[in-house]
């Protein structure tokens, strides 16, 4: 694998029903789907999971961010990732 220090960022956003929720370039981002845990580098190969419990971003030196999340969907294509949080969810009346 190649040094996760020099690989491109990725341009993540993750958003709910009513708003944005995070944008911005990450080094890496992490989460669980029904199999377990998964990372997500820029090199990683397009796919769309359902994804559950939390979405972690590493931002590189600064740290990490962590958001909670019920359930959601993960979409990875090229270096852009879209997670929409709420997908699977009963919708609100």
């Amino acid at each position: 694998m190649k040094n996760p220090a020099k690989l491109p960022s990725l341009k993540v956003i993750i958003r709910d029903r009513r708003r944005i929720i995070f944008e911005g370039d990450v080094k890496s981002l992490s989460s669980v789907n029904s199999t377990g845990d998964f990372d997500v580098l820029s090199t990683h190969a397009n796919f769309v999971a359902l994804i559950k419990d939390k979405v972690v971003i590493n931002k590189g030196l600064a740290g990490q961010e962590i958001f909670e999340i019920k359930s959601g969907l993960i979409n990875v294509d090229g270096g852009d990732v879209s997670v929409y949080v709420g997908v699977g969810e009963a919708s609100e009346s």
